[in-house]
């Protein structure tokens, strides 16, 4: 057969179609690993070309370009391989797994004196109520924070499989954080090495789920009377369900679209915990003590708890922390406080004893600058559609315990089926199928329903 016959052929060549998203994510990662995507000479056997794959993952890939038999008919044989359903490298790709990208970004203003800000991350784990931790990957890589936010770009940490369900944590093991600034290169001191945020992000079979740590690196990081850095990271953490994701050949991630899960910001304080509203004050004095713990001796710190007692004619509260056991403040004319979006008096903030709350105050004086109470947190439960009511608004959920929960649905509330944003109605529809909801306790108001 001559050259120009067999070229014919194997560009005719009908190969079988990709119909799960995260099949056809692992089979552009594959070729562009491979031994035939070297990059060649202009003019050689393949191009560069950009190509996007709707609802799911965008990569750097390559354009067939006529030339010798051999390595054409050979990358051709790669392709159809490759192409075949379910058969990857590594082995079949699970019905019950979907795919999870975690990228890393930096919105820092300006850092004066400091020109890097190196983290290393040893690995990522996530966490669910059946499962419990669970590592999705080890030696992550390091990242200089201030050259994301220089070229303002989004950049992999690790893309992986995942088995389909919900999660409500994410936890960052860090290895260490090395401070470039004028003087030279140091390491900062963490007040812990564990990042744990909490947030609720949602793996389907056959589709791409985001996570992105936006670290917020001026408000990260601060200096010691001593000159000693310390890196107590503010994250602005946000989890996508079934978005467009492009990466680049760079390993330069840009996501749009997709519904999102969680978007919130949490920090760490002195004691090393992470939560909303939490994050070391820019006026703290901090030293970091003879057994190497941060300490704050003076300036405001953030604390969270709940509210255990309250004196109106004395004007204090007492909170009681997880790390610091109970805190008195004194309310005076300028405490801030909140609850709900409304500005009440402290005879008022009164009934909300046993309330978690998220508190400002000065660390010497023992004064509260702001007391804010927070929403009533959310539960997520999983199990099966047992009834559905559109007239009524309501859709009953019978859970993996057994117990049947009924919820009120409002256009506020969140429904997903397989990548589509349905009505209640069409609910009506699924019975029996699976489902995870996320709903408040308080009002049995369902915040999201996604049917897996």
């Amino acid at each position: 057969m001559k050259e120009e016959e067999l070229i014919k052929k194997l560009e005719n060549t009908v190969l079988p179609g990709i119909e799960v998203q995260s099949h056809r994510l692992r089979l552009r990662t594959a070729l562009l690993n491979s031994e035939y995507f070297k990059e060649q000479a202009e003019g050689g056997v393949f191009s560069l070309a950009k190509s996007k794959i709707k609802g799911g993952v965008e990569m750097a890939t390559k354009v067939w370009k006529p030339a010798a038999i051999g390595v054409l008919a050979s990358a051709v044989i790669f392709a159809v391989l490759f192409l075949m359903p379910i058969q990857f490298p590594g082995g079949p790709v699970s019905a019950e797994k979907g795919e999870v990208v975690f990228a890393i970004t930096d919105a820092a203003a300006n850092m004066g004196d400091v020109s890097s800000v190196n983290v290393t991350i040893d690995s990522i784990e996530v966490h669910s109520e059946g499962s419990g931790w669970v590592t999705l990957a080890s030696d992550v890589g390091t990242y200089d924070l201030l050259e994301l936010k220089a070229k303002g770009t989004t950049e992999l940490l690790v893309q992986a499989e995942l088995k389909v369900g919900t999660y409500d944590q994410v936890r960052l093991n860090i290895s260490k954080v090395v401070v470039v600034d004028g003087s030279g290169s140091c390491e900062a001191k963490l007040p812990s090495n564990k990042l744990q945020l909490k947030g609720n992000f949602t793996v389907n079979s056959g589709t791409v789920t985001t996570i992105t740590f936006d670290f917020v690196a001026d408000q990260s990081l601060h200096i010691t009377g001593e000159g000693r850095y310390i890196f107590a990271p503010v994250i602005q953490l946000e989890t996508r369900s079934n978005p467009e994701v492009q990466i680049n050949a760079n390993n330069q991630v840009q996501i749009s679209g997709g519904q999102v899960m969680t978007h919130v910001q949490v920090g760490m304080d002195t004691k090393g915990n992470m939560d909303s509203g939490l994050l070391i004050s820019p006026d703290a004095v901090l030293r970091i003590d003879a057994s190497g713990k941060v300490v704050q001796v003076k300036g405001k710190a953030f604390a969270t708890g709940t509210i255990t007692a309250i004196d109106v004619p004395a004007q204090v509260v007492t909170i009681t922390t997880e790390t610091e056991g109970d805190i008195t403040l004194k309310v005076v004319s300028g405490t801030q406080l909140r609850v709900d979006g409304t500005i009440p008096t402290l005879a008022t903030l009164a009934t909300k004893i046993g309330s978690r709350v998220t508190v400002e105050y000065d660390v010497n004086i023992k004064v509260a600058a702001s007391i804010t109470v927070q929403a009533q947190a959310s539960v997520t439960a999983m199990g099966t559609i047992k009834a559905v009511a559109p007239s009524a608004g309501t859709i009953t959920i019978t859970t993996n315990t057994g117990t049947d929960i009924v919820l009120n649905v409002t256009s506020a509330t969140r429904i997903e089926v397989n990548g589509t944003i349905p009505t209640l109605a069409t609910l009506a529809t699924k019975i029996g199928l699976r489902v995870t909801v996320e709903y408040d306790a308080q009002t049995n108001t369902a915040i999201s329903i996604n049917v897996q």
